[in-house]
C-alpha cells in the first residue's frame, strides 16, 4: 500500500513538470502581450519569479525521486519532504499572485472581512450561500 502511494506521487511529479512547462510558456507570451502598469508591474514580475521557482523546484524533487540510491531513505528522504512542503507553499504564493493579476489586488478582501461587517450586495443569506 505505501508502494501504492509512492508511485502515485511519482506520477504527480511527472504531471507537474509536464504542465508547469507550457504553463511558463502561455505566462510569458500572456506578460508580454499585455500593458501592464504600476502595482501590477511588479505583481507580473513576482508572479513570474515564483512559477519558475516551482518549476526548478519540481525538476529537483523529480531527480531526488529518480535517483536510484536515495530510495527515499535518510537525508534524501528529509531533503524531499523539505523540497515537496516548500512547494506547496510556493505554488499558493503563485497562485495569490495570479490571482491578483486576474481579480484585481483586493481579491480576496471579502473572504478575510469579518461576518459582522460583510455585507453580501444582492442577496440576503449573509453565508454567500453556503448552508451550515
Amino acid at each position: 500500500k505505501k508502494e501504492n502511494v509512492r508511485i502515485v506521487g511519482l506520477y504527480c511529479l511527472v504531471l507537474a513538470a509536464l504542465s508547469a512547462i507550457p504553463t511558463i510558456i502561455a505566462g510569458l507570451l500572456n506578460a508580454q502581450s499585455n500593458q501592464f502598469t504600476g502595482d501590477y508591474v511588479a505583481m507580473v514580475a513576482t508572479h513570474k519569479t515564483v512559477g519558475i521557482i516551482v518549476l526548478v523546484g519540481i525538476l529537483i524533487a523529480l531527480t531526488i525521486r529518480l535517483i536510484p540510491k536515495s530510495n527515499l531513505k535518510g537525508a534524501w528522504s528529509y531533503c524531499y519532504g523539505v523540497i515537496i512542503i516548500a512547494l506547496a507553499v510556493v505554488v499558493t504564493i503563485t497562485g495569490h499572485y495570479g490571482g491578483m493579476l486576474v481579480h484585481g489586488k483586493g481579491f480576496l478582501d471579502d473572504v478575510f472581512k469579518p461576518a459582522a461587517t460583510h455585507q453580501d450586495a444582492g442577496n440576503d443569506n449573509s453565508e454567500g450561500g453556503h448552508s451550515h
